[in-house]
């Protein structure tokens, strides 16, 4: 099945990706196996590729799925799960940052206590 583009924001994307990784069409094309003449039609909105072929782009633009999402594709499956597992550990880290910060209050009035204390006691 050939993926086409939503209009030419797809191929915008294409060249914006090739473009910061600092690749040439020709470069590009020998690392994904396509002429440097694909690149051009696939980049100008005139042609679409197949999902591989996509893929293939996505990772050797190291798009992290986002050349993926220009062309209306969901990432593989093992992206997905990746996420998920990458949300789990953000939300337990947020969870220990919480608990940290509230240690670190409780410590800094424990401190102020002490040094109004040495205060009162020398003063």
């Amino acid at each position: 099945m050939v993926y086409t583009m939503n209009g030419t924001r797809s191929g915008e994307t294409l060249k914006q990706l090739r473009d910061a990784a600092g690749l040439k069409p020709r470069e590009l094309a020998d690392l994904v196996g396509k002429t440097e003449s694909a690149i051009y039609k696939m980049e100008s909105g005139e042609i679409g590729g197949t999902r591989q072929t996509i893929e293939a782009l996505d990772e050797a633009l190291n798009a992290g799925g986002s050349l993926l999402a220009a062309y209306g594709l969901t990432p593989p499956e093992d992206f997905v799960t990746l996420i998920s597992e990458l949300r789990a550990q953000v939300i337990a880290l947020a969870e220990q940052v919480q608990v940290h910060a509230e240690l670190l209050v409780e410590l800094g009035d424990r401190m102020a206590r002490c040094e109004s204390e040495r205060r009162q006691s020398n003063g």
